[in-house]
């Protein structure tokens, strides 16, 4: 998708990215798309949007859920307790290696928590875009 849009993209743009990250396990895919915006010059910015209580404190009821994998469509029925811990230590290697790869190209993250919706972050960003330049 990336990749299209810097085709699209005749001259120097900021392409601003609203995106969970969610089922992106190649990073080399991005890098990619990344490396081909920003050698045609495109600024980019990402706000990285999470659900905070869900997906970074996995605040969930303490009972069992029945969870379908994506991928493959299997059902499984899983308890919070059971898998937190290696629930929250692969996502913050994930979000590590994300952070990682754009601070190498220079890009710069905004966490957005839906909770508290885009507005403000957006607005908060603009502002500080317009000091600086």
């Amino acid at each position: 998708m990336l990749d299209r849009s810097a085709l699209l993209l005749k001259k120097r743009s900021l392409v601003i990215l609203f995106t969970d990250f969610m089922g992106l396990d190649n990073l080399n895919d991005l890098n990619n798309s990344i490396r081909h915006l920003k050698f045609n010059q495109h600024e980019v910015v990402v706000f990285h949007v999470q659900h905070d209580s869900f997906e970074n404190q996995f605040d969930l009821k303490n009972r069992y859920y029945h969870v379908v994998d994506m991928e493959t469509g299997d059902k499984l029925k899983l308890h919070p307790r059971e898998i937190k811990e290696v629930y929250q230590t692969r996502r913050e290697s994930h979000i590590k290696q994300l952070n990682d790869l754009l601070i190498q190209h220079q890009i710069d993250v905004i966490d957005v928590n839906i909770e508290d919706g885009f507005e403000d972050v957006l607005l908060q960003y603009l502002v500080k875009r317009k000091k600086i330049n």
